[in-house]
This record gives C-alpha cells, structure tokens and sequence, in this order.
C-alpha cells in the first residue's frame, strides 16, 4: 500500500552512521518535505543503535558473507532496500553523498511527476568505458518506483570471482580501458534499453571554473588521463547550473577524522554557512 508520504530515501550502512546523521541534518533542513527513511545496516557491530532515532527511519539488519567482496554485499543490499519501498517515489542515496540544494526534494519530485522517470548522478566521464555513460547510478538515483520495479533491477556487479580477476588486471594495467561491470551495470543497461525518461546531474570537474569547491586533484599529468577508479578526490554534481550535491568517496576512511574526509567535510560546512547561514558546528 502507498503510504500519504510520497518519498523514500534509501540507504545502506556499512560503519558509516556518523556520515548519515551529518547527512540526514542538512537534507531536512534544506527541504522540509516530510520522506520515509529506510536504512539497512550490514556492519558485524550492530550501528542501530546510533541510527534507529533518526526521524521517519526504518532500520533493518543484515551481515553478509566475507566472500561477498566486490561490491556484491552492496548489490545484494540494494536489492533488500528495495523491497522495502512504500511510496511513489524513492531515491538511492550513499551515506557519503550530501545533497546541497535548498528545496531539493520539492524540486527532484516535481521533476518525477512532470517529466523523469530517474533522476540522478552520473559516472565521472573519466572512466570512459569502464562505465556505463549518462545513465544514474545508486550514488543518488531517484526514480519512480513503480516505473524501475517493472524491469525487475538487480543491482548486483558481476560475479566475485571474475570481479577479482578484472581487478587484478586494472591492478597492473591502470591504463586498459575496459568495462569493469559495477555494481548496478546490470539495471543500467535495462533503462537505456527501456528507453526511460532519464535526466542526469552534470559532472564538475575540480578544474572546472564552475566548480565550486575545487577539489585538490593528487595527479601531476594531464587530467584528461585520470582514470577515477585510481586516482582518489571528491565529486561535485550541478543540476540546472547549480551545485546539487558532492560526493566524497571512501567511506572507508572515518568521518570528519581522516584528513581526507576532514577537508571535504570543511570545504561543506563552509558553503552551508556561506549559501544557507547554517552553523554545522552546532549540528555535529
């Protein structure tokens, strides 16, 4: 049944709680439309427990197998996520992305109900072939559900084992350009075949006079031969000619603890104070 509520925000948590409470802050004090939230937690220490008050939110749990290295744990837990969807409309969203539009789900479901089927980020042009190009991927995908359930996605990558075997080539050819079959390639190629009505963010480059953090890149050469899946620095993603919302990449590393995580986290609560006159040093 479709709850009053129309929006979904899904999540999956694997030791990165502290990135979605920074994350579930600013998104409802940038839009005060009411959302579901449906988290699941796959950590071998339970995180339930710092996540279970969060307002609106479901919090299920789940351990997966060590074997499922690769993003295969990420894809199995995706697929559960979505069996949990009760409205018209969700979004899949990283605990590591922060969404930075004020208004951003008014404007993300308008955009559903008038004109998109999905809605979301794109692959960071770099990997060229290694990524299926101008589609959405799960780092935020918002979509009508009814729409994306009709295709059955799946959003699990390619088996472990030839996973390990690609990795190890990338490893020690990191300029082969080959398809790497992600998490979600699968629902990928579905909606280009499909045709779906799809609208994607615009990747910004850190070097790009419109971006608007400017991300130190750690590469000396020519940027255009980055490939992404090597070279490690925040993503930044405009709709409309406006900034919408960052990416920081390696949750790995502990939030706002990690010099990596510290800097993007700065260069955030900058722009909020900036743009929004939100103080984060009262939030976190």
């Amino acid at each position: 049944m479709i709850s009053e509520i129309e929006l979904t925000l899904c999540t999956l948590n694997y030791y990165t709680s502290d990135y979605i409470i920074y994350q579930d802050k600013i998104v409802r004090l940038l839009d005060n439309t009411p959302f579901r939230r449906v988290i699941l937690d796959t950590s071998e220490r339970s995180e339930i427990g710092k996540l279970k008050d969060l307002p609106n939110t479901e919090v299920y749990r789940k351990v997966f197998p060590k074997h499922l290295a690769f993003s295969q744990a990420h894809g199995y837990g995706m697929n559960l996520l979505m069996e949990k969807i009760k409205t018209k409309y969700a979004i899949l969203i990283d605990p590591d992305f922060l969404i930075l539009m004020k208004d951003w789900a008014k404007k993300i479901i308008k955009l559903l109900k008038d004109k998109y089927d999905i809605i979301g980020t794109p692959y960071n042009p770099l990997h060229k072939r290694r990524r299926i190009q101008n589609v959405p991927n799960a780092i935020f995908f918002a979509f009508k559900v009814e729409k994306l359930k009709s295709i059955s996605p799946d959003w699990r990558p390619l088996n472990v084992v030839l996973r390990r075997i690609l990795y190890k080539i990338f490893y020690y050819f990191p300029k082969l350009n080959i398809f790497d079959f992600e998490m979600g390639y699968k629902v990928l190629k579905k909606i280009k075949r499909k045709g779906f009505r799809i609208l994607t963010f615009e990747f910004i480059q850190p070097w790009d006079e419109r971006s608007v953090f400017k991300f130190k890149v750690p590469y000396d050469g020519d940027v255009n031969n980055i490939n992404p899946a090597l070279v490690l620095y925040p993503e930044e993603y405009h709709l409309n000619g406006v900034l919408f919302g960052t990416h920081q990449r390696r949750t790995k590393f502990p939030f706002n603890k990690h010099p990596y995580s510290k800097k993007w986290k700065e260069a955030i609560d900058k722009y909020l104070a900036g743009q929004f006159k939100i103080d984060v040093g009262k939030l976190c």
